[in-house]
């Protein structure tokens, strides 16, 4: 069965032009009233002047994208009544069936609608983290738009599964999945638009410039009470005759002794840490004794908790006019080429 593209993204290229148009008055509005907020700053009967400019703005910027989301529900109902059940001849009744068959007949088909140049930021650990984990970098997709993320753990790990986190999108909303800590998240071709791993806790080691010590695996630790407040913990390798010696501190000072162990009468080898002053801390690390060291921390594995959080945020420079329109009210992309090599111009919609 031939599908006549041409005239199914012209006929939606009317309602997606209707609707750009009506939230860029209302965005115009928007902005208006931003000035005239910048230019009332003090005396009762200005901002008496002020409340009833804005109430009116208001009302317009409500009516206008009233009227943009109705130009919207046109367009989706046009695909659930002409192009579901007429052009693709199809049996499926639901916006989100009929999308998913358009998208493969599009594939199909390689029709392409213009895409976004889309980009993710760095994600970023808040300060006050308890947990000793990273999240990797951040893979946006088409249903990236500009938004801000929040991703917090809501649920430590259990012996079943790795801590839980709430996904946060600032203008998406909450995201339906969470994520688990050491499994990859992926909205796939829903709202959010990104892919990620909130890495599991994992110790590490910083200063051992000569690689002495290795494989460390630690018990007890609490941050704040046999650590820094910061996690760290503050290490001293020395051999002060026949015995090498690995010494934890809880202090960059090293005068607050957590944990201790050695090797008798050797340089290399495992060394079994012991707690010292009822600190709780034990572990083993292996060691390979070069020359004396005090430069070397380490922060422990710490578990995630409850309200640690990542954030990151998204971008899309918004220049897939049909894309956009798709992602914001179907809530699903479209397959997509870059500016020049789609074969549905955003002419049509514009």
């Amino acid at each position: 069965m031939s599908i006549d593209w041409t005239n199914i993204f012209k006929d939606i290229g009317c309602g997606v032009r209707q609707w750009n148009l009506l939230l860029g008055q209302a965005a115009s509005i928007v902005a208006e009233s931003e000035k005239k907020i910048a230019q009332f700053t003090s005396g009762e009967e200005r901002l008496a002047a002020l409340a009833e400019m804005l109430g009116q703005d208001i009302v317009n910027i409500a009516s206008l994208r009233k009227m943009a989301r109705n130009a919207a529900d046109v367009v989706k109902s046009y695909i659930t009544d002409k192009i579901g059940p007429v052009d693709f001849a199809s049996t499926r009744t639901s916006l989100d069936e009929i999308l998913g068959e358009m998208e493969t007949r599009m594939l199909a088909d390689a029709q392409t609608v213009d895409a976004n140049a889309v980009s993710a930021a760095a994600p970023a650990a808040e300060s006050g983290n308890y947990g000793a984990g990273v999240c990797g970098t951040v893979t946006p997709n088409q249903m990236a738009k500009p938004q801000n993320f929040r991703v917090e753990c809501y649920q430590r790990a259990t012996t079943q599964r790795g801590a839980m986190f709430h996904v946060f999108a600032s203008e998406d909303g909450l995201l339906e999945a969470g994520a688990e800590a050491g499994v990859e998240y992926d909205t796939g071709n829903s709202p959010g638009g990104v892919k990620f791993t909130i890495g599991l806790p994992a110790l590490s080691e910083a200063g051992d410039q000569a690689s002495q010590l290795s494989n460390w695996s630690l018990s007890g630790f609490e941050k704040g009470v046999n650590t820094a407040a910061n996690g760290k913990i503050y290490v001293s390798l020395a051999k002060p005759a026949a015995d090498t010696i690995v010494s934890l501190y809880k202090d960059s000072a090293r005068t607050q002794l957590v944990a201790e162990g050695g090797i008798i009468g050797g340089a290399s080898g495992g060394v079994t840490l012991v707690a010292q002053n009822a600190s709780g801390l034990t572990g083993t690390v292996d060691a390979a004794y070069t020359a004396n060291d005090t430069d070397i921390e380490i922060v422990p594995a710490f578990e995630y908790r409850e309200g640690d959080v990542f954030a990151f945020s998204t971008a899309s420079d918004e220049a897939g006019t049909f894309q956009s329109f798709f992602r914001d009210n179907p809530k699903r992309s479209l397959p997509a080429n870059g500016a020049g090599s789609e074969t549905i111009p955003d002419s049509w919609a514009e």
